[in-house]
């Protein structure tokens, strides 16, 4: 009898296909969940019988995946794939070991440890409280050649590694920003990061602290006009200034502060002497309750 293809299946094992040639039938699998490379491709495949290995972090049929059958270590649906955040999305390059906490879902249990890894740049060891994962960013020696030349971000992938399987299983987006490299105050202030610029020292800084109370700062947060040429006016708790395209910023003096508003009730005086029709007066004013009182005494 002849044929090209007959799909045969054996008591106990999964659906396959037999290619026959002249002398012998060969049994060759039907899956290759080795090819998907994250959980969503994996499981968005299609191909029953693949599936996401969690803490490996790989696509595999189950029986493959080591303790398959613990809650959340091999999953089936998109929706099941691991989520992670972490708070604060960003740090500035000046800030030394910032405490990141990072929140995952859909998780099996991590209680052999995990790390967390910055790219292939750096490793830290990890904590776990309360569900949350808290780990601390690299020091400023570390963060310098990761951010070398990058302009004012890098972006890198912040990994969770399992202790358990020495893999890298969830991800998500990390940002190193650097202020310093902007040169106006514009650049500075219009930019996505919490800048700040010191009007006379015409420098971007991360830290605030960094601008003199005399000289005054500038940032994103207090723009209170649209447009790239607008005046830039600081809130009421600090120094006024303006930040725009040709301006001597070094000119624009921090104006003195407000006098004190005047007492409930006060009288000032006496004031010059006036003669009027041959009669000398002195002329007092009273001020009560916001409102003031001009009064006469003849001398």
């Amino acid at each position: 009898m002849l044929f090209n293809r007959l799909v045969l299946r054996w008591p106990g094992t999964r659906p396959g296909s037999a290619v026959p040639d002249r002398r012998r039938v060969s049994r060759v699998p039907v899956e290759s969940c080795e090819q998907y490379s994250s959980c969503g491709e994996c499981l968005g495949s299609g191909d029953p019988h693949c599936g996401w290995c969690v803490l490996h972090s790989i696509c595999s049929k189950k029986d493959m995946c080591e303790r398959a059958d613990e809650p959340q270590r091999f999953t089936t649906r998109v929706e099941q794939c691991v989520r992670l955040s972490v708070q604060p999305e960003s740090v500035s390059v000046t800030m030394s070991q910032v405490p990141l906490v990072l929140q995952a879902q859909n998780v099996p249990s991590l209680s052999a440890g995990v790390n967390c890894s910055f790219e292939d740049f750096l490793e830290t060891e990890a904590r776990i409280y309360g569900g949350r994962i808290f780990c601390l960013s690299p020091s400023n020696k570390e963060v310098a050649p990761i951010t070398k030349d990058q302009g004012d971000q890098r972006v890198i992938k912040l990994y969770i590694k399992s202790r358990e399987t020495g893999k890298k299983f969830a991800s998500v987006d990390f940002v190193f920003y650097n202020c310093s490299v902007h040169h106006s105050c514009l650049s500075c202030v219009n930019g996505d990061f919490p800048c700040h610029w010191c009007k006379y020292r015409h420098m971007c800084t991360q830290d605030a602290g960094d601008c003199s109370f005399q000289e005054g700062r500038v940032n994103t947060s207090e723009l209170q006009m649209p447009g790239a040429q607008a005046a830039v006016w600081l809130s009421s708790t600090q120094p006024r200034g303006l930040c725009g395209s040709g301006l001597a910023l070094h000119t624009h003096l921090p104006p003195p502060p407000p006098p004190p508003p005047p007492p409930r009730s006060s009288v000032v005086g006496p004031l010059p002497r006036l003669w009027l029709g041959g009669r000398r007066f002195a002329l007092r004013f009273k001020v009560y309750r916001r409102s003031v009182y001009f009064g006469s005494v003849v001398s």
